[in-house]
């Protein structure tokens, strides 16, 4: 415990440079050494100004050369990067300057400063207190010390799970694998691009990057039972509804077989969570995201989104949100200037996985025009809401237009696995054993949705939604080819 000078009585002045020959280093964890075996008291004077409260000569310094050493050699202490202070070195700051943490080793010169001798080192070094906070990675245990011996600040709840940079600056190197966060039912201010301005319109020059292959409603996908995360909260609940927990969820979920799943005690929730829905969504990320664990490691850490987004998203994520409508606000104020947003479905991943209830995993095209109609929508709640930078277009001439004037052009498309439920003709093969071995493929025999006549129509009906992009054939042998 470090106390200012003010509140030390003339008794442990005195005591305290006593010891100072035997207890030489200032951090808690410094080396402690004689020199010499020599004992030393200091007279009067040095006393005098070794608690002076303005900065003064090394005492020793002007007693004895040979216990002078320190202060002459000792570079700068307790700030960022620096060794820690030694015992009485810099009574305002401690070890380490406030907003720093103390952390064992220290290499390079760590010759203590002050009162200490030549060859009296700081054995810890001050980095910047990056862990421990309210939102920050908790400390690793080799960042733990005396004065911060636990994993998160006093008061704070250490959860599972760590994103963004989570190396910590300890000696053996060891990274954080949780966060630290006062109240985990919080609601956090809605996130800004950080963008001071937009650059204003260019009639002439059209420049910039393009995403070509973005699943803006991913989330009503496969099901809707698969991707956790919204990418906006139509009813004005932001980032704190649109990317809440997945633990739970109040979407009427069943399971692959379509039976409801086990009931869910809202007393179970992670964390400390107040509310985490009425049926099991991902739950523990295993079992019950079995596309994000087993089949594509999404490596969510932990259930939460938002408020501290210590679990998801990261850059392996398959199955939670990656394109909260700020963030691709901020990719387009970047510089991104068109995207193709494709409406996306998968029937295999429907009939495998928990979904909503009375969901037709066959009828893909129901779901791709839901995604169609929802875009619009949200280019609509864009237009009403944050100055309109979305912007569905249906032609290059349109797309020109709409970048030239400083917003993002939006191509709409999709991507499914039997386009207009024109599925793979099994009626039409032989098959011995799961391998087809001989067919007859005849437009005649096609069902409703694969022939010509049929074809022409749909083609025309989603031409006229807006569709300007499609997948024929996608991941799996459909009424196209294989």
């Amino acid at each position: 415990m470090r106390l200012p000078l003010t509140r030390w009585s003339s008794v442990g002045r005195v005591a305290a440079v006593v010891i100072l020959s035997a207890v030489a280093s200032g951090s808690m964890m410094a080396d402690s050494t004689f020199t010499g075996g020599r004992a030393w008291a200091p007279s009067k004077d040095a006393l005098a100004r070794a608690f002076d409260a303005t900065p003064a000569p090394n005492p020793l310094a002007s007693i004895s050369p040979e216990y002078g050493g320190g202060g002459a050699t000792a570079e700068a202490c307790g700030g960022p990067f620096q060794r820690a202070c030694c015992f009485l070195e810099n009574i305002d700051i401690g070890a380490c300057a406030p907003g720093n943490l103390e952390v064992s080793g220290c290499t390079g010169n760590c010759q203590c400063g002050g009162l200490a001798a030549d060859g009296v080192n700081a054995s810890s070094t001050c980095y910047p207190k990056t862990c421990g906070g309210d939102g920050q990675r908790a400390c690793a245990l080799d960042e733990r010390s005396v004065g911060h011996p636990g994993a998160c600040d006093l008061g704070l709840l250490e959860i599972p799970g760590c994103s963004g940079d989570c190396q910590g600056f300890g000696a053996n190197h060891y990274a954080s694998s949780s966060m630290c966060i006062g109240n985990v039912n919080q609601r956090i201010a809605e996130p800004t691009t950080n963008r001071a301005s937009v650059a204003p319109p260019d009639a002439c020059a059209v420049s910039g990057y393009a995403d070509l292959h973005l699943h803006l409603f991913a989330d009503t996908a496969h099901g809707g039972g698969i991707l956790a995360g919204e990418p906006y909260d139509p009813n004005g609940g932001g980032v704190n509804v649109a990317l809440q927990q997945d633990y739970g969820t109040t979407k009427d979920l069943v399971d692959f077989n379509g039976v409801d799943q086990a009931a869910m005690n809202a007393s179970i929730c992670p964390y400390g969570l107040n509310n985490c829905g009425t049926n099991f969504f991902h739950k523990d990320h295993l079992l019950d995201d079995p596309v994000g664990s087993v089949g594509t490691n999404d490596a969510a850490g932990s259930n939460l989104g938002a408020p501290i987004f210590n679990g998801w998203p990261r850059w392996t994520s398959t199955t939670h949100q990656q394109a909260y409508f700020q963030w691709l606000k901020r990719a387009y104020e970047g510089g991104m200037r068109l995207t193709t947003m494709l409406a996306v479905t998968n029937s295999a991943l429907c009939k495998g996985n928990k979904r909503l209830r009375g969901f037709n995993c066959d009828d893909s095209m129901h779901e791709i025009d839901n995604q169609i109609d929802a875009a619009k929508r949200f280019e609509t709640w864009i237009n009403d809401n944050d100055g309109g930078w979305f912007k569905i277009v249906y032609s290059p001439v349109e797309a020109r237009s709409a970048i030239a004037n400083g917003k993002l052009a939006v191509v709409l498309g999709i991507e499914v696995d039997n386009l207009f439920n024109c599925s793979f003709p099994t009626q039409q093969v032989q098959q011995v054993g799961g391998i087809v071995t001989s067919w007859n493929f005849n437009t005649d025999n096609l069902n409703a949705n694969c022939n010509p006549v049929a074809l022409g129509q749909k083609l025309d009906h989603y031409y006229d939604l807006g569709i300007r992009h499609v997948f024929p054939i996608h991941n799996f042998d459909n009424g196209y080819g294989s």
